[in-house]
């Protein structure tokens, strides 16, 4: 599988406001650039899962450069639907689709008992190469699961990972 991981995003960065008036945002104590410093890597499925797991890193499509944007989309085999209301983990084990199709899930640090917040992972057989394709099969997969956020349908898409993740499920190997 292939797909692009930033070199210093572990988790969620948090975001800051300089002195000019211009958003930030900040991962391990360094400054960083959600467009620049991707770096496209090959691995297996259960390394990617626990690069995103275990390790936290901040994932996307494979591009043609380190900068992260519609223009330099080459691939995507990994597609994540993002749901931060309205859907239980207990909802999502019983979803015949997911059942069928899944590929895991894992929780972000925002989830709670109260308030679950995931995301649901699918694998394709072979890389993705048309962006335009990408989006369709996303945005299909969010009618599938209508809670999710309807922000993460663009083909180069962050997710970012979770850092020691308890809360998760890797489906297929």
């Amino acid at each position: 599988m292939k797909l692009s991981v930033h070199k210093t995003i572990r988790g969620k960065p948090t975001s800051a406001i300089d002195l000019d008036g211009r958003k930030w945002y900040e991962s391990q104590g360094q400054r960083v650039s959600l467009g620049y410093g991707w770096m496209n890597v090959e691995a297996d499925w259960l390394d990617v899962f626990e690069l995103i797991t275990t390790d936290g890193c901040a994932t996307s499509a494979e591009l043609s450069s380190d900068n992260r944007k519609e223009e330099t989309f080459v691939s995507r085999e990994l597609l994540m639907v993002d749901i931060d209301s309205g859907m239980t983990i207990q909802q999502l084990l019983e979803d015949d689709f997911y059942n069928a199709c899944g590929a895991g899930f894992y929780t972000t640090p925002s989830h709670t008992m109260d308030a679950h917040r995931f995301r649901i992972m699918f694998r394709t057989e072979t890389p993705m190469t048309d962006s335009h394709l990408v989006k369709l099969l996303i945005v299909g997969l969010m009618r599938m699961y209508d809670h999710a956020d309807p922000a993460c349908k663009d083909s180069t898409r962050i997710f970012y990972g979770t850092p020691n993740c308890v809360i998760k499920e890797c489906t297929r190997s």
